[in-house]
């Protein structure tokens, strides 16, 4: 074990040092991606690496995403939080992958208390970075998903941490959570509304 997280090391300093050149090292990059189906302490290490590097390798990024994900569903905890953690770092160089981080974490947002928070928090942080791409993301998980459980937990998160920062809405974000409020309380009478 010592020496596969001993050879992650390796692998994250050929492509700390190689700077500007770093998108030359797919193949490193790779090897960091694969590890993220190791033992507990590879997956931690391995997906703090692939995150960082993610915006150096655009025709990797779904298969870099994926890995994520997969931990982000992992049985351990601790490694569950590691990988939602590392997601607003993503988020922040490729606003692309908004919405898709974005919906996981809504999915994840229904984990039990003890996780509850995390997926909570790297919502909050994606929002910060994303405001409109987030909350229309929440929203449009709240209309398509059939699990009542989804639903409120999303809802609570859009009152929860949104709604409650009143003094720190936009115009533009108040008239989204009006029209998206709009258009989600018919779905809400088809699937039940939330207690």
């Amino acid at each position: 074990m010592a020496d596969s997280i001993e050879e992650l090391y390796e692998t994250y300093n050929i492509l700390t040092e190689a700077k500007e050149n770093v998108s030359k090292h797919s193949q490193e990059y790779l090897k960091c991606m694969e590890r993220t189906k190791g033992n507990d302490k590879e997956k931690k290490l391995a997906a703090q690496i692939v995150s960082k590097f993610f915006k150096h390798f655009p025709d990797l990024q779904e298969k870099a995403l994926n890995a994520i994900f997969d931990l982000c569903e992992d049985d351990d905890s601790m490694i569950r939080i590691s990988a939602m953690k590392v997601l607003p770092a993503i988020c922040k160089d490729s606003k692309e992958y908004v919405p898709k981080v974005t919906d996981i974490l809504a999915q994840l947002l229904q984990l039990d208390e003890s996780d509850h928070n995390t997926p909570t928090n790297t919502l909050s942080q994606i929002y910060k970075e994303d405001p409109v791409g987030t909350l229309k993301t929440v929203f449009n998980h709240v209309s398509s998903t059939d699990d009542a459980t989804e639903r409120e937990k999303c809802l609570q998160f859009i009152y929860k941490k949104i709604i409650k920062m009143e003094e720190k809405l936009t115009s533009e974000i108040y008239d989204l959570l009006l029209e998206e409020g709009k258009k989600i309380i018919p779905t809400l009478f088809d699937h039940g509304i939330p207690k």
